[in-house]
């Protein structure tokens, strides 16, 4: 006689594709940064997700065990972390690289003057400085005087150091800011 013969046969599923970003991409110090992985899982199914930083400063990482997590950076430095999708058969890690976080500059504008009208005056913002040691650019704007605010020329005014002449008595107040390149500006 004739027998039937049946196989059974067991694909596996395929393992899940997976990917990993962080926003904002130039985080400063104390700014929340999220995490976010995007996957591919072709066989469907429940996934079961992982973050784990894997160098820099400790942090304290909300969302470890999904799609997206997030932390503050404490100070400036580099930090890695690393994201590990599983469909409970196989699985897949992606490795986020290195993201920096960046303090803005420490602004100092100098100490009040007392002046005479038509005597130059001198701003001075040579203090400020950058702790990752960025270079820095500078803009100095007036903020309140005893005149039209557009009247009030300041010499040099992007630079870190810059010179006005009042040309009326009274109280003139400058702001300086300065921007390390990286998305911060104080």
């Amino acid at each position: 006689g004739r027998g039937k013969l049946n196989d059974t046969w067991e694909l596996p599923d395929d393992p899940p594709s997976v990917r990993a970003t962080y926003s904002p991409t130039m985080p400063l110090t104390g700014q929340a940064v999220t995490l976010r992985a995007t996957f591919d899982q072709p066989g469907g199914g429940p996934l079961s997700f992982r973050w784990m930083q894997t160098f820099g400063p400790p942090v304290s990482l909300s969302g470890t065990t999904t799609a997206t997590a997030s932390f503050t950076p404490p100070i400036s430095g580099v930090y890695g972390f690393e994201f590990a999708a599983s469909n409970g058969h196989e699985g897949f890690a992606y490795t986020l690289g290195a993201l920096s976080a960046n303090s803005g500059p420490l602004v100092e504008a100098g100490p009040p003057q007392t002046v005479t009208p038509l005597t130059v005056v001198t701003l001075d913002g040579r203090k400020t400085s950058d702790p990752e040691a960025d270079p820095l650019t500078f803009q100095w704007t007036a903020v309140s005087a005893p005149v039209a605010i557009g009247t009030v020329g300041i010499t040099a005014s992007a630079s870190n150091l810059a010179w006005f002449r009042p040309v009326a008595p009274g109280r003139y107040t400058f702001q300086l800011a300065a921007s390390d390149g990286r998305g911060a500006t104080t």
